[in-house]
């Protein structure tokens, strides 16, 4: 959304003129500085997503080819919240080469950056995209058939194995429930994250799935509602 800034800027100067509404919006972390979010905060902007993706710069600079640095992403988060924006932050477990020091290093990350919201994928390799001929290449590809980037990873990586990988894949879904209620506040208005957050706890990676597919149903049922 902030690529184009000169397009951004004009939006935002005419975005309230004609809706009285609040909207949220993604952002690239080495896009965002504070006269862009001082812009969007005045045209009615509540939230902007952004991706840390990983925490170890090499795997996001060189796997990734996502040339933002650590620097820049905290930076990113800190500047939205002195503005007044709330955040989300995007994140992947389970890349090619990745290992399981570089996967404590985006739950550190996420930790230092602060994000009102953190959201957190198995990485999935898209036939005809880079990532996904290096995976063929490398033999990670599995013949395992996964229905969502969500709740489960399709590669067999020698770096990590994929018992360890849903380990800490529970332990930063874990992070992401706690961050969501860790005010009495959010604890009041999100009663739903006190469930899933004890579920968690007891189940793991088990609930995480329950959970997820849950939510899937209900956005296909919302959606098949909102087409008649």
């Amino acid at each position: 959304f902030g690529i184009l800034r000169e397009w951004v800027f004009e939006f935002c100067e005419k975005y309230p003129k004609h809706f009285d509404l609040e909207f949220e919006c993604n952002l690239r972390p080495e896009t965002v500085d504070e006269k862009l979010l001082t812009a969007l905060k005045n045209a009615n902007c509540n939230q902007v997503d952004m991706g840390i993706e990983v925490g170890n710069e090499w795997l996001r600079n060189k796997v990734l080819n996502r040339k933002v640095s650590n620097k820049q992403i905290l930076n990113a988060f800190r500047l939205a919240e002195e503005v007044g924006i709330k955040t989300r932050a995007y994140n992947m477990i389970g890349l090619p080469y990745e290992t399981v020091d570089m996967v404590k290093e985006t739950i550190r990350l996420n930790e230092m950056s602060n994000p009102t919201h953190t959201a957190i994928f198995y990485f999935y390799p898209y036939p005809g995209t880079r990532l996904y001929d290096v995976c063929k290449k490398e033999g990670y590809l599995s013949d395992k058939q996964s229905a969502s980037y969500v709740t489960d990873t399709i590669l067999n990586l020698p770096t990590i194995s994929n018992k360890e990988l849903d380990r800490l894949y529970t332990k930063f879904y874990r992070y992401t429930m706690s961050n969501e209620t860790k005010s009495m506040i959010s604890l009041i208005r999100c009663p739903v994250n006190i469930i899933c957050t004890i579920l968690v706890s007891l189940l793991g990676k088990r609930a995480i799935k329950v959970i997820m597919n849950l939510y899937l149903r209900f956005i296909q049922l919302f959606d098949i509602l909102r087409r008649r």
